[in-house]
């Protein structure tokens, strides 16, 4: 229970702070400049996920089950970071190729493509941050894993850019941008320095035969990944094309407003992941199913306030970005009843990873991502950024109604919630094992 306690307010703390980022970039930048910077990160995150490649959960995986053995996992985090490394530097080459494409044909805004370019500098050591997340997770220690995915990286960036307002008066994009980079390089730097700290970085541990498996086993994985981002952020990016920065400035707001629904999704994950794989080993089919209605009966509860708020009271809420954001009150809350439907339906997509069903999660996931975006042309074109809304949407239902019944299908688990009090007493006396 008081893991659990600290790992919940661990992942508070990083929600709060990555909130506060996307408050002061709306706060101080103007709309077209906020909306370029968004749309750079979003494509940031996005090579950050090809970068990783599923190593992060492949990592997360063989830690769980292979804690005892410090040698091999060792050779695991080796071989699977200088993989990562490979694929970062490919991908790299893309996104600036995707850039002097959009420039040359007029695709996206200037702004936009230079915030692009300068932030891929960054994508090896982001998708880094990821990855040792995803190992301390395996190791069981979720608070630790939730501070380096999303706690250090917002408050060094809140510090550095509230140094520059302190001292200029004003930020400009641009600096903004150089203070993300510094952030990003600062928290690698620190959660690097960790695992060299416990030995677990060796290059001499690199072995061939362990990349060749990760590259094999992380292809379902990877695909998983960017398809389920996709889901979430196709729409953005198409936006791009046909509408202005204020557009995707707007759409951005809400998109991350919206997103805080399902933060219990990721601390509850950062727990059980681990759990779900050891009791599937064990072949404990009854635990893991009552694991999975527990965890997902208690976040629908701690999800539903928030999605009440946003449904309700859009305007007040979008208020905190300023009175320029008002105007984004619908997206808020089709995108709220998308997050709050990522929730309800649990853990489904880290149940098929953890129990070995990786490619029935590729294929919903990736069937998912094509519904989004064969949608969002097609919506786009005619609504703008409320097509952009209700395309992601469908998307997540797509995925999540999926992914639900592949679980119940394959593993014998119904990842959705109880509807009576004595499970979330069960929850808790889970917790305190």
């Amino acid at each position: 229970m008081k893991r659990f306690a600290f790992t919940f307010l661990s992942r508070i703390y990083g929600a709060l702070a990555t909130f506060l980022v996307n408050v002061f970039i709306a706060q101080q930048l103007t709309t077209d400049d906020a909306g370029a910077f968004f749309f750079a990160l979003t494509i940031l995150f996005g090579g950050a996920l090809a970068t990783r490649f599923g190593i992060d959960n492949l990592l997360l995986k063989e830690v769980s089950v292979k804690s005892d053995n410090n040698e091999e996992i060792t050779s695991d985090i080796s071989s699977g970071l200088f993989l990562s490394l490979l694929l970062g530097l490919l991908v790299c080459l893309i996104i600036y190729v995707g850039t002097i494409g959009s420039a040359k044909f007029e695709l996206l805004e200037v702004r936009t493509i230079t915030s692009i370019q300068i932030l891929a500098i960054v994508v090896i050591p982001y998708a880094s941050i990821w990855i040792f997340s995803g190992i301390y997770k395996g190791f069981k220690r979720p608070v630790l894993a939730n501070i380096i995915e999303a706690g250090v990286l917002p408050s060094i960036f809140l510090i550095t850019a509230n140094l520059v307002v302190f001292y200029t008066g004003s930020i400009s994009l641009e600096q903004s941008l150089f203070c993300l980079i510094l952030a990003i390089l600062s928290a690698f730097t620190i959660n690097a320095s960790l695992l060299k700290k416990r030995a677990l970085l060796n290059i001499s541990k690199i072995q061939r035969v362990v990349i060749d498996g990760y590259f094999k086993k992380g292809k379902p994985l990877a695909i998983a990944a960017l398809s389920d981002y996709f889901v979430m952020w196709a729409s953005l990016i198409i936006l791009g094309f046909y509408a202005s920065s204020t557009d995707i400035s707007y759409y951005s707001v809400a998109q991350r407003m919206a997103i805080l629904i399902s933060f219990v999704l990721i601390v509850v994950n950062s727990i059980y992941a681990p759990k779900y794989a050891v009791l599937w080993s064990k072949g404990d089919i009854k635990g893991l199913n009552e694991n999975a209605r527990y965890s997902a009966t208690f976040m629908m509860i701690i999800a539903l306030p928030a999605f009440l708020l946003c449904l309700f009271f859009p305007q007040q809420l979008l208020l905190i970005f300023g009175t320029d954001y008002q105007q984004a009150d619908s997206l808020l809350m089709i995108l709220a009843f998308a997050q709050f439907i990522n929730v309800f339906t649990g853990s489904n997509g880290y149940i098929l990873m953890m129990t070995g069903h990786e490619k029935e999660f590729r294929n919903i996931v990736l069937f998912s991502a094509l519904i989004t975006i064969i949608l969002s042309f097609l919506l786009i074109s005619f609504y703008g950024a409320i097509g952009a809304a209700f395309a992601t949407l469908a998307g997540v239902l797509v995925k999540n109604g999926g992914g639900t019944w592949l679980v119940f299908k394959n593993v014998g688990v119904l990842s959705v919630p109880y509807f009576t009090v004595t499970p979330i007493k069960l929850f808790i006396k889970n917790l305190k094992q």
